[in-house]
């Protein structure tokens, strides 16, 4: 991740260059928000073959630079809803992240919410998501 973004005109650049895409299909594309919590894919680190010692050094935008042709099959957003490692993810946080989802869920103008997040405590943050 660290040579994928060199700083922020690169990531508005590639997000004009695929927003300027045509789409292929002939029905709207799906609407879809993705909300980063960071973790490991919004972190670098000195070297690439660390596994450890790495530190959250990107935003979503910047994670999203490196997807960028998602946006040909999904008309994609993002917001940064928190940026912490995810054993850092605590029961606010959760609580945070519900509302927001269910905010986002319950608009005529989204399809979908996509939550980016650490490796370390995905399972606890799905299971908590699907009983709220």
């Amino acid at each position: 991740m660290a040579g994928a973004c060199r700083g922020r005109g690169v990531v508005a650049d590639r997000l004009a260059r695929v927003n300027a895409m045509p789409t292929t299909t002939a029905s709207p594309l799906p609407r879809v928000v993705i909300l980063g919590t960071g973790g490991t894919m919004a972190a670098a680190a000195t070297a690439t073959t660390n596994t450890t010692d790495y530190e959250l050094t990107h935003g979503i935008e910047a994670v999203l630079a490196a997807v960028l042709e998602m946006r040909a099959y999904a008309r994609v957003s993002a917001e940064q809803a928190v940026n912490l490692p995810s054993q850092e993810v605590d029961n606010a946080t959760l609580l945070r992240l519900a509302l927001r989802i269910n905010d986002l869920l319950a608009s005529n103008d989204v399809d979908a919410v996509v939550v980016t997040h650490g490796t370390d405590t995905m399972e606890e943050t799905a299971y908590f998501l699907n009983l709220v």
